[in-house]
């Protein structure tokens, strides 16, 4: 791939090759420039000097405040699918692996728990070549959710669903057989858990009984549903479901009864997490487009995505975010955090 072409003279361009073995700066007259990745190159005019963005490892600051558009709600920039207790004080996420992040690997990603403020950090799980993913806290904080597995189509084995204790003890699984199983969410009661299936006999929503293991599939009579999310008040299931060459959210009754879409934006809506109180939604969407072409970032595999809020019919949309990266997976942060 070739980008960001400058003349250097009349019959001279100069240009970034960007994949491959050896990517780095090149010419149209054959001779090759500084090697490695380099983004938005500018030339002098005399052609002797290139001013240029390059990467380079450093260590990340996670859980550090970042830009809100609305000044009613704060921004905390933390990593994959953040999860924090019902009282607030701690805070658990899937962390990749070390080395040069955001990465197009998703081959495996362990359970760190941590203090609100990013303190006292430790992995309470971690199986070498899976992915610990999207837990979630019960009401009582006894237990911890998680999908554990392969996801984003990679090949291995089949995603499934998994408890642990907050200290790391007590792991057991809870779905099995060759469905793809995660993104779990607790009713408020701790008693079921709705989560998203995928398999041979379709796509959906399953509701799981802690007490006796038994699952209800959710019909919501969509061609692929998502992203569960049981609200705290225990009347409404949001979820993002393929509709019409579109990814929206809606939200269901636990009975199937009740259907409401909430979104109907020109892009793709996604990764819904209500509120506390469970009058507001946060969520991601593709519906700003790209702040940059798609070929000039690097790393990135899904450039788009912004957060938004919206009220739980739907209404009152804010945009939070503003950037050329992908804002997702967000989770609310408990008022009474030790921030």
């Amino acid at each position: 791939m070739k980008v960001s072409p400058q003349w250097m003279s009349a019959d001279r361009v100069a240009y970034v090759k960007k994949q491959g073995s050896d990517p780095g700066l090149e010419f149209t007259s054959g001779e090759k420039g500084a090697r490695g990745e380099f983004r938005n190159p500018a030339w002098s005019p005399d052609a002797t000097h290139v001013v240029y963005h390059r990467e380079l490892q450093a260590e990340r600051h996670w859980m550090t405040p970042t830009f809100s558009r609305d000044p009613e709600f704060d921004l905390m920039l933390t990593e994959l699918f953040p999860a924090y207790s019902p009282n607030g004080d701690q805070v658990i996420v899937s962390a990749r692996p070390p080395g040069p992040w955001p990465v197009y690997a998703f081959e495996e990603s362990s359970l760190e728990l941590m203090n609100a403020d990013g303190s006292g950090r430790k992995t309470i799980f971690y199986e070498p070549g899976k992915n610990a993913f999207a837990a979630k806290w019960s009401p009582r904080e006894d237990l911890v959710v998680f999908g554990l597995g392969t996801f984003f189509f990679r090949t291995g084995p089949a995603a499934q669903l998994a408890l642990i204790k907050p200290d790391g003890s007590g792991f057991r699984m809870i779905t099995g057989g060759e469905t793809n199983d995660g993104f779990p969410s607790w009713s408020p009661d701790g008693k079921r858990i709705v989560y998203r299936s995928d398999g041979k006999q379709g796509r959906g929503l399953m509701i799981l009984s802690i007490e006796n293991g038994q699952t209800t599939p959710l019909n919501t009579g969509g061609q692929y549903d998502n992203f569960p999310a049981w609200s705290p008040r225990g009347d409404l299931i949001a979820f993002t479901s393929f509709r019409g060459g579109n990814y929206d959210i809606y939200t269901i009754k636990s009975d199937g009864t009740g259907l409401r879409r909430l979104t109907n934006s020109s892009g793709n809506d996604a990764h819904c997490v209500w509120f506390p109180d469970g009058e507001w939604i946060v969520f991601s969407s593709s519906r700003m487009g790209f702040k940059d072409e798609a070929e000039l970032t690097y790393r990135i595999p899904q450039p788009y995505g912004e957060l938004f809020v919206m009220r739980r019919d739907g209404t009152d949309v804010r945009q939070l975010t503003d950037n050329q990266w992908e804002d997702a997976t967000p989770a609310w942060m408990p008022e009474n955090s030790n921030r």
